[in-house]
């Protein structure tokens, strides 16, 4: 009588291993598919706050123009500077930085676009496919650049001269 007990011990263990070792997997999926939906999530809202703050940024350049067109009525470039900085610091916030760059910087093509080439004469030659002018601010998030600054490139040929 002892062996078909054993037997069915036997029979019973193997079961609950493999019952255990289907609920382990199990367990291991759901664990990865959260992963994995959290990712997609983070994604999604990072997309998105991407997308509306592109949005602003013509209008954060409007002020610095505005900023700049009023230099005769300090009453209104004072009010305008106040608007621009609140409007720099929100953004701020929100992890969108100003890309730095000035004159004599190395053209980047993942930071910079080349609006227009300038031709340099035989003493700039050192400003050959350099940041010669900034137009248009860029600006980066932690993981992306929301819009690359536009930028004049200076080009020296021998024709040049």
């Amino acid at each position: 009588m002892e062996e078909p007990q054993k037997d069915s011990i036997q029979e019973l263990q193997e079961k609950c291993d493999q019952y255990l070792a289907g609920w382990q997997r199990a367990k291991a999926d759901l664990i990865n598919f959260q992963k994995e939906e959290e990712r997609r999530f983070e994604t999604t809202i990072l997309y998105s706050s991407s997308q509306i703050i592109k949005e602003f940024l013509p209008t954060l350049d409007s002020l610095g123009f505005a900023l700049e067109s009023t230099k005769e009525n300090e009453a209104a470039q004072k009010g305008i500077a106040t608007i621009k900085s609140q409007f720099v610091d929100a953004l701020t916030k929100m992890g969108v930085k100003e890309i730095p760059v000035k004159k004599g910087d190395e053209f980047d093509p993942t930071k910079h676009e080349a609006m227009m080439q300038v031709p340099l004469s035989e003493e700039e030659k050192d400003l050959d496919n350099k940041v010669v002018e900034v137009l248009v601010p860029g600006y980066t998030t932690a993981s992306q650049v929301l819009r690359a600054t536009k930028v004049k490139v200076g080009m020296f040929t021998e024709n040049n001269n």
